[in-house]
Formats: C-alpha cells, sequence, structure tokens
C-alpha cells in the first residue's frame, strides 16, 4: 500500500474490529442471560422443594438430596458463565489492544469514533459482568453448604437413629 489509507478502507478496518468488539458483548450478553435464568429456575426449584411440608409427604433424605444436587448444579453454571465470560473479556481486550497499537492513528486521521464507548464505562460495565456470576456462585455454595449441613444436623438422626444402648 503506498501512502496513507483512504477513508474507505480506514471505514473497513474500524467496522472490522468493531464488529469484533460487538460479537464478543453480545455473547457476554447471553452468557449472562442464560446464567440469570439458570439460577432463577434453579432458586425456584429449590425453594418449592424446601417448602416445610415437602419433607412429610416425600422421603426427607430425597429432598435435602435433591437440594444439594440443585445447588451443586447452580455452582457449575456459575463456574461455568464466569470462565466463558472472562474469556470474552479477554478478547474484546485483545481487539481492543491491537486496534489502538496498529490502526487508531489511520483511523483518528478521519475522525472516526473509536471502537468502544468512553474506558470507564467499559471497565464499570465489564466488573458488573464479572462480579455477578461470583455472587451467584457464593449463593448457590451457601444453599449447598446449608442443605449438607442441614441434613446432617436434622434430617440424619431422624432417618438413621442411633442405637439405643443396650440394657
Amino acid at each position: 500500500m503506498s501512502g496513507p489509507p483512504s477513508l474507505l478502507e480506514a471505514c473497513a478496518i474500524w467496522n472490522i474490529y468493531r464488529g469484533k468488539v460487538v460479537a464478543e458483548d453480545a455473547l457476554i450478553n447471553h452468557r449472562m442471560s442464560w446464567m440469570l435464568w439458570a439460577e432463577a429456575i434453579l432458586y425456584a426449584m429449590w425453594g418449592v422443594i424446601a417448602l416445610p411440608d415437602r419433607e412429610k409427604a416425600f422421603n426427607p433424605v430425597l429432598v435435602h438430596s435433591t437440594m444439594s444436587a440443585l445447588s451443586f448444579v447452580g455452582l457449575l453454571v456459575c463456574i461455568w458463565t464466569n470462565r466463558s465470560i472472562s474469556a470474552a473479556i479477554r478478547e474484546v481486550n485483545m481487539v481492543i489492544k491491537d486496534y489502538r497499537d496498529n490502526h487508531s492513528s489511520i483511523c483518528s486521521q478521519y475522525k472516526l469514533p473509536g471502537i468502544i464507548s468512553e474506558q470507564d464505562i467499559h471497565w464499570l460495565g465489564y466488573t458488573i459482568v464479572k462480579t455477578l456470576p461470583t455472587c451467584f456462585g457464593i449463593l448457590q455454595l451457601a444453599t449447598l453448604i446449608y442443605s449438607v449441613v442441614s441434613y446432617f444436623l436434622v434430617i440424619s438422626p431422624i432417618a438413621h437413629p442411633a442405637i439405643p444402648p443396650h440394657r
């Protein structure tokens, strides 16, 4: 290429990089939506199973085992979501760095906007997205611990009474 790129070439470069950022942001949005829906369904199921009358109607061991399993699945959903969001954020940051290192001076000649909004907004938005799966993961871990502890403290003595001492 001889000489500086034309406006059309600068716009094409900008579109390519902006398209990559938009695609990764859409993936993050979809992953967050899926996690929120999955967590809502799992917590609703957990709440219905944990109702006090369920232990009377069903086997208490089965109820607490199901509650523990739902909490464990919810914890896995949070971990997977967090890892996939982290990968998407890393990709966005690599695209931004590549654009700034190689093409921002070319595109700024024609006064094209940046491929992201203000850096502070970019950081804040990704901080919230990165923190939410961790918060749900902590809640799921707490419900898992609650299910296991309540089983051993409340249900286990009822389901498996100790053998009375022989007189």
